[in-house]
């Protein structure tokens, strides 16, 4: 069994661009768990949405005579606007390519726990480990650099406020509170990350 010590060295392998064999491996074998764990994910996503599509669908069937013809329009025109907000700003996003990292990251072959602890020292709730500076910096640049593009976070909540506004349900009300609630949590792990790497800055070789 692989001791902590052992997956800090090979992730710093695969940082540095060295790695061993040993750490190749592991890297392979936690991208497929990651793969996996994705295609769950996503599957519950989709399971969500087709619950929530067919509750709020309820609700709205029984309401749909009664919903007057201002509100829909109106509802109608904040969702095309949110969407057309959200596509260009996903474009952006995209074009950032942030993912790649994320698929790539020598961070694959910590524990969640190792993981974790990082974290804790990128957001400044644990003291930083001099050892640990290198894989700390990569994790808070991976944090900046997938940050949510504002614009692309307007334009989602724009496009749920516009369906509420349509049709109004406590499923979609419920998903406008989760938005709003998690955009400033991103929000300040990303400045604490971008504080942590202006603290720690990158070492120059000569």
């Amino acid at each position: 069994m692989t001791s902590d010590a052992e997956r800090w060295a090979q992730a710093q392998e695969l940082l540095d661009g060295i790695p061993s064999d040993a750490a190749q491996r592991r890297l392979r074998r936690a991208q497929r768990l990651n793969l996996l764990g994705l295609a769950v994910v996503l599957a519950v996503v989709l399971g969500s949405m087709f619950a929530l599509d067919v509750w709020s669908g309820s609700d709205a069937q029984s309401d749909s005579d009664d919903t007057p013809l201002w509100r829909s329009i109106t509802g109608l025109v904040v969702l095309l606007a949110g969407a057309v907000v959200a596509f260009r700003a996903a474009l952006r996003q995209i074009r950032r390519n942030p993912w790649r990292d994320a698929w790539r990251t020598p961070l694959l072959v910590l524990r969640l726990s190792q993981r974790r602890h990082l974290t804790r020292e990128v957001v400044g709730r644990a003291p930083a480990d001099p050892a640990h500076v290198p894989l700390a910096r990569h994790l808070a640049t991976m944090f900046v650099r997938q940050s949510l593009e504002p614009r692309l976070a307007l334009g989602l909540l724009l496009v749920v406020v516009g369906q509420l506004v349509m049709s109004a349900s406590w499923g979609w009300a419920t998903v406008v509170v989760l938005l709003a609630a998690g955009w400033p949590v991103l929000t300040r792990r990303n400045r604490r990350a971008q504080a942590y790497l202006d603290a720690h800055p990158a070492q120059r070789t000569a």
